[in-house]
C-alpha cells in the first residue's frame, strides 16, 4: 500500500510546487484576460445562459431543468457564484478556474513520459496557449470537461501503477463527474 511520508513528499517537492506554480500562472494570465473582457455575450456563448439557469436553480435549492445541460459545470457556477459577483462574473470565472486545473493533472500525466522539466514545459504550453487563454474567459463547460477527464486519466493511472482500488474509485468519481460537465464525456 501506497503511504507518502514526510521525507517522500520533501525528496519531491518540486513534484507538488511546479504545477501549483504553473496553476497559479496559468490563473493570473486567464485572470487577466477575463478582466479585460469588455464584450458582451457572444452567439457562441448562448449555453452559458442555460447553465447559469441550472446554477441558479442549485443557488435556490431547486430541481434545476437540466434539459441538454449536465450539471457538473453548474456546480461550478453556483459555488463561484456564493462571492459578490453576478452570475454571469462568477460563470467565467469558474470556466477560468477550471482552465487553469487543468496543469496539475497535465503535469502528473506527462511525468509518465517526460522528466520533470518535460512535464513542467508541457504545463508551460498549457499555461500560455493562446486558444485556452481566449475562450475560457467564455462561460462554457469545455474547460470542467477536460479538467474532470484529465484527473481521472492521471488517477486511474496512479491506481493501476500503485494497484490500489481508492485511486481507481477516485479516477471513476472524476470520469463520472466529465460526463456530468459535458455529454460527450460518456466516453469517460
Amino acid at each position: 500500500m501506497f503511504k507518502p511520508n514526510f521525507s517522500d513528499i520533501v525528496a519531491n517537492k518540486w513534484d507538488y510546487i511546479l504545477p501549483f506554480g504553473v496553476f497559479l500562472l496559468a490563473y493570473a494570465l486567464r485572470y487577466h484576460f477575463l478582466v479585460t473582457y469588455r464584450y458582451p455575450m457572444m452567439i457562441h456563448e448562448q449555453d452559458a445562459v442555460g447553465y447559469m439557469d441550472v446554477a441558479k436553480s442549485f443557488l435556490h435549492f431547486r430541481f434545476p431543468s437540466v434539459s441538454g445541460r449536465p450539471p457538473g459545470y453548474p456546480i461550478v457556477i453556483a459555488f463561484f457564484a456564493l462571492l459578490p459577483i453576478g452570475l454571469e462574473y462568477a460563470a467565467r470565472l469558474a470556466s477560468i478556474f477550471m482552465d487553469s486545473m487543468v496543469v496539475v493533472p497535465l503535469f502528473y500525466i506527462a511525468r509518465v513520459y517526460l522528466s520533470r522539466i518535460g512535464a513542467f514545459a508541457v504545463c508551460l504550453l498549457w499555461a500560455f496557449f493562446s486558444f485556452s487563454l481566449y475562450f475560457s474567459t467564455s462561460p462554457l463547460s469545455q474547460s470542467s470537461y477536460l479538467c474532470y477527464l484529465l484527473y481521472g486519466v492521471a488517477l486511474l493511472h496512479f491506481g493501476l501503477e500503485k494497484r490500489a482500488w481508492k485511486w481507481i474509485f477516485c479516477s471513476g468519481i472524476f470520469m463520472a463527474l466529465s460526463y456530468l460537465a459535458r455529454p460527450e464525456g460518456i466516453v469517460g
